[in-house]
């Protein structure tokens, strides 16, 4: 990945599923909580959303693909 590619990641406001998958992921391992959002269904419950935080946090991170690269050999 490149930063312009994290940028362009960052700045979907509705990224396929693949993308959501991959930054909840991201989220769990850097022990990012998930955000509580009305459920897109409209039946009035809540569901944890990790696109928000992950945006806030993981893809806000300039060291991102240094932390990776250091998780994975270790």
């Amino acid at each position: 990945l490149t930063p312009q590619e994290i940028s362009e990641i960052k700045s979907m406001r509705n990224p396929p599923r693949g993308v959501r998958l991959v930054m909840e992921a991201l989220c769990i391992v850097k022990k990012v909580g998930p955000a509580r959002i009305p459920d897109p269904s409209g039946n009035g419950k809540q569901i944890f959303c990790y696109w928000e935080p992950a945006k806030k946090s993981v893809l806000s991170d300039p060291k991102l693909l240094r932390s990776l690269v250091e998780l994975y050999l270790v």
